[in-house]
């Protein structure tokens, strides 16, 4: 398994596993440590043979907002 993304919360990860359900995308969550001054997140993990497919998954749940969407 690759580690695809660490999300800040269980909401946020919550909104991108259901997702993956919905595909049938093999994952696994761990709970990472980034330093020692900095919080902890939790990590997913994507079986290597869908890892691309939820790599573009992913870009798709995190839309980026840009200074257009502002107007």
């Amino acid at each position: 398994m690759k580690p695809l993304w660490t999300f800040d919360n269980q909401d946020k990860l919550d909104g991108f596993c259901s997702i993956l359900k919905e595909q049938g995308i093999v994952y696994e969550i761990k709970t990472s440590s980034k330093g020692k001054n900095e919080s902890t997140g939790l990590l997913i993990n994507i079986d290597d043979r869908d890892f691309e497919k939820a790599k573009k998954l992913l870009l798709k749940h995190r839309k980026r907002r840009t200074s257009i969407d502002k107007s």
